[in-house]
């Protein structure tokens, strides 16, 4: 297969406030179990930000995974995400802890509230610590708001959220 060696993935609505360039160090599949600092039982794969290593096998095992996954939803009355193909195909991904990066590098816009008092900063020396990218999940995004529904969030924003004015005012100003 040519091309791309290794790739890092990253949804469309994660803002990187430091450099990542470290995880092209990571193997395939490394990501994180986004809020699990706050809720221990989320232990699967959030694939909002994801080392990928291109390859014809992985590629095929995701394919012939998809519609066993789809099937299964489809029956529980749910909508499937890439995600939930990716956690089906990789089942065992809890226990491989060598793929299992720090909770900063996809760090929930929301959560930046119980961030600091976790010990987690933008400056913090400790890499497992710091916050490298903020996602913002969820049905509400900073780009969809204007006027007073924008004026309303960001009042929400700065009387919950230590860290998340200044995020907020860094996405709006790179979208511009």
């Amino acid at each position: 297969m040519g091309g791309a060696k290794k790739l890092v993935f990253l949804d469309s609505d994660m803002l990187i406030v430091e450099n990542i360039d470290f995880l092209f160090e990571y193997p395939g599949f490394s990501a994180c179990s986004a809020g699990h600092f706050l809720n221990s039982s989320w232990i699967r794969l959030n694939s909002g930000i994801m080392v990928i290593e291109p390859d014809d096998k992985v590629f095929r095992g995701l394919m012939k995974q998809l519609p066993l996954t789809l099937r299964r939803y489809s029956m529980e009355g749910k909508n499937v995400g890439d995600q939930d193909v990716i956690n089906d195909f990789m089942s065992d991904w809890p226990e491989r802890k060598q793929l299992h990066l720090p909770e900063g590098l996809n760090m929930f816009f929301k959560y930046l509230t119980f961030a600091k008092s976790l010990g987690f900063s933008f400056k913090n020396t400790n890499a497992d610590k710091r916050i490298y990218v903020v996602h913002f999940v969820g049905a509400i995004k900073p780009w969809h708001l204007n006027g007073t529904r924008r004026l309303l969030y960001l009042l929400k924003v700065v009387f919950k959220n230590h860290y998340g004015l200044g995020v907020f005012r860094r996405y709006m100003n790179l979208i511009k």
